[in-house]
């Protein structure tokens, strides 16, 4: 990938793996643009789309230091709808464009200029991690403010339930806890899987990614796979998951077990007490 960075900027990394098959498989599908929507040269942008950059406040100084990490990622273009740059995603720490590389479409993860802090750098050390467990987007690079990744198409998984069939509803649920245990392995406690109504997205196949690692940290203690059953207890996603699968109860003990040991056999044990061997 060739690329030419900004006069201004010298502080962006840039994650190119030279065969992306020598590694784990990850799942780089792209958004289709919508009617409507057009693409726009970063070096064409204007005042008002490029002021975008700073969300929500609209701050020139730190739209100006974020254009800094566009150049140096090599973002080509940009995604704009009615005037606006496309917003695949917003939360409390981040927002995420819809942008086009040499290498496709892309997801540009911004940190919000109201999140306590507005580095990023914390974060791409811990997704760099969990890619090489393979879990999650594939990121391609990053800023002081932003992180490239690929993008995800994908239903969150309490909404992809009720209209799927019994075996694949089966192998979602199996696969989202396999790349927990994958995380736990890892040394990630991810933070947010308790409550993975945005995190854990089922896409075609069915295939399964954990996204956002915004609250990740590193711990000798991680707990993914406990968080995770606990929200496919939760009152919201369990009753959708008895209608496919039947009666769903945790033994605790073998979970206390797993989490104690972090082997594999008490990892087998809890599939298995739930029928997902």
């Amino acid at each position: 990938m060739s690329w030419a960075p900004h006069p201004a900027s010298n502080t962006a990394t840039l994650l190119i793996p030279h065969n992306v098959t020598d590694g784990p498989k990850f799942c780089h599908e792209c958004r289709t643009a919508g009617k409507g929507v057009h693409w726009v040269r970063v070096e064409e942008l204007s005042e008002g789309l490029v002021v975008q950059l700073s969300y929500p406040r609209r701050i020139s100084e730190y739209a100006a230091e974020v254009l800094r990490d566009v150049y140096a990622l090599g973002v080509g273009e940009f995604a704009v709808e009615r005037g606006q740059l496309v917003l695949l995603g917003k939360g409390f720490r981040n927002v995420v464009f819809l942008v086009e590389t040499e290498r496709g479409q892309a997801a540009l993860k911004v940190r919000r200029d109201d999140a306590p802090s507005t580095s990023v750098g914390r974060e791409a050390t811990v997704h760099a991690a969990a890619n090489r467990a393979g879990v999650g987007p594939l990121l391609l690079g990053s800023g002081e403010h932003s992180l490239l990744m690929g993008v995800v198409v994908g239903t969150p998984l309490h909404r992809w339930l009720p209209e799927a069939s019994r075996d694949d509803v089966r192998a979602a649920v199996r696969k989202a806890l396999m790349q927990c245990r994958a995380l736990d392995l890892a040394g990630i406690d991810h933070g947010e899987l308790a409550r993975a109504h945005k995190h854990v997205l089922v896409t075609e196949g069915p295939e399964v990614k954990i996204i956002d690692f915004g609250a990740a940290r590193f711990t000798p203690r991680p707990g993914n796979v406990a968080s995770f059953l606990r929200y496919l207890l939760s009152r919201e996603v369990k009753p959708l998951l008895v209608e496919k699968l039947g009666n769903l109860e945790i033994d605790l003990h073998l979970l206390r077990e797993y989490k104690r040991t972090l082997s594999e056999e008490a990892f087998r044990a809890v599939l298995r007490s739930i029928g997902l061997a």
